[in-house]
């Protein structure tokens, strides 16, 4: 199973630029929702990918706290918010990362990208804070998923 979850809603127009952007205070909020949530249904992830831009750290460092305090979080610089679909997926292959649960959290326009790829064509839309659960009857490959699960958040005030 491949989850995908696209970073907390994040502040715009900070020093340091795109890569220095943190997680607004809702965006925390909602992070940290979801992962009480997914803590109460047991959900836990074997490996965690994220990408190295601020953002998406934070909202692993969230949503861990509830659900795996203990998983160490790995980076995978394609991840980051212009990679395409196939680098990721070269990159989890050469990690040895596609077996079990595996979530990535990332960006857009690239988890659209790789959610439309594993997915047969199904783009999911990835508001802030948007989890989609991709799962394969065989090896991850593109067409070979299917979106199981999409949970998005409320809408920011």
């Amino acid at each position: 199973m491949l989850w995908l979850l696209r970073h907390g809603q994040a502040a715009h127009g900070v020093e340091g630029g795109d890569a220095a952007r943190p997680l607004t205070p809702w965006g925390e909020r909602v992070v940290g929702d979801l992962g009480a949530t997914l803590a109460a249904e047991g959900w836990r992830p074997a490996r965690v990918f994220v990408s190295p831009l601020r953002r998406a750290r934070q909202t692993a460092v969230l949503l861990l706290a509830r659900v795996a305090p203990d998983l160490a979080l790995e980076t995978l610089d394609e991840l980051e918010p212009e990679a395409g679909p196939e680098g990721v997926m070269e990159a989890l292959r050469a990690h040895d990362a596609l077996q079990g649960h595996v979530l990535l959290i990332g960006h857009q326009p690239l988890l659209g990208m790789l959610a439309e790829r594993l997915a047969d064509g199904v783009e999911p839309g990835f508001s802030p804070a948007t989890l989609i659960g991709i799962a394969f009857d065989g090896a991850p490959a593109d067409g070979a998923g299917r979106v199981v699960t999409t949970r998005r958040p409320p809408p920011s005030p």
